[in-house]
């Protein structure tokens, strides 16, 4: 699933491992709680700097080193939590959804830690107190070791935001995991959803016809190649820009290509065709494609990706006259 680690705060894991019935095991906490024993050491490059151990002496170097600092930006960070990145939760469970990332940003009061590095906030947040000794320490150690683990980024590659998320589960509550792994909750949803996962099923194309609805192109394991369809929409769940994909979005005619008869053929069934994703929709369809080659007529997925979103854009909307022009490759 990504994180070995789930906060105690992530709604969604906590009621889909509770629903799936997985054990979990509590893992070290800052009061020395959990199923296991654990602690941290830090290395600069050079040295290691702090060694976290259960002894006082262990606080008293952590104070020394890094001040208030700890307490003053975990203490941001749940702020930030509460009043504006739980929305998300309550605004989901009241039906409302956004159109894009920036929408629901604005809306929970988030965007401009978007638009920050992590680097930066840390530094301008813990200016504001004077008697914060440590601050340089924190950002550069500790701070930066959270961020490294949990993204493989440094604060200032980093967004202000995704930082104080990282921060969140050594600011306050207790973490967990599914025993026997995360991955397991991913394998009990999907089962539940009741999708058809294709493994080592790779998508090379997407085709809209006549009838608004969408085929496929796949290639198999083994080498053979096959069309899976019809889907009332495709969600490519992979970056457009890198996937070997190719699209052709002039609305094709079903008769006399045998799509058909092919589609029946592989299919039998309305289900999702994937590589390594669930499905949604009405047909219960959904693709995520892997890289490969470009599978057939159309674009490559670099030539069109302007275009894809420019023409589901006029598709929604209903611009009949800009939707033919792009069709035409105008």
């Amino acid at each position: 699933l990504g994180a070995s680690i789930v906060w105690e705060k992530n709604l969604y894991m906590a009621a889909a491992a509770q629903e799936l019935g997985l054990p979990i095991k509590r893992l070290p906490g800052d009061d020395g709680g959990g199923d296991e024993v654990g602690g941290f050491t830090i290395y600069d490059g050079k040295r290691f700097v702090f060694t976290q151990s259960s002894s006082w002496w262990s606080l008293v170097q952590l104070a020394l080193r890094y001040g208030p600092s700890p307490l003053l930006y975990g203490r941001h960070s749940l702020q930030v939590w509460r009043n504006h990145f739980h929305q998300i939760y309550e605004l989901q469970d009241a039906g409302t959804a956004f159109d894009t990332p920036e929408q629901l940003l604005h809306t929970t009061g988030m965007f401009n830690l978007t638009q920050t590095s992590c680097a930066t906030h840390l530094q301008s947040f813990l200016a504001q107190y004077w008697w914060s000794w440590g601050a340089s320490a924190f950002a550069q150690d500790l701070a930066a070791a959270i961020n490294r683990c949990n993204y493989n980024q440094g604060n200032a590659q980093l967004n202000a935001l995704a930082g104080l998320v990282s921060f969140l589960p050594a600011a306050a509550g207790e973490i967990w995991a599914v025993k026997g792994g995360n991955r397991l909750v991913a394998e009990g949803l999907l089962r539940l959803s009741g999708a058809t996962l294709h493994l080592n099923t790779r998508v090379t194309g997407v085709t809209l016809h006549a009838d608004t609805t969408y085929r496929l192109r796949v290639v198999k394991e083994g080498g053979g190649e096959a069309v899976y369809g019809p889907y009332d929409g495709v969600i490519i769940a992979t970056p457009l820009e890198f996937a070997d994909l190719s699209f052709d979005l002039d609305q094709q005619d079903l008769q006399g290509q045998g799509g058909a008869a092919q589609d029946q053929q592989d299919l039998g069934e309305q289900h999702s065709s994937s590589s390594s994703s669930s499905s949604s929709g009405s047909s219960g369809s959904s693709s995520r494609s892997s890289t490969g080659g470009s599978g057939g007529g159309g674009s490559s997925s670099s030539q069109v990706y302007q275009q894809v979103c420019r023409y589901v854009k006029c598709k929604r909307s209903g611009g009949r006259n800009e939707r033919e022009a792009l069709q035409q490759g105008q």
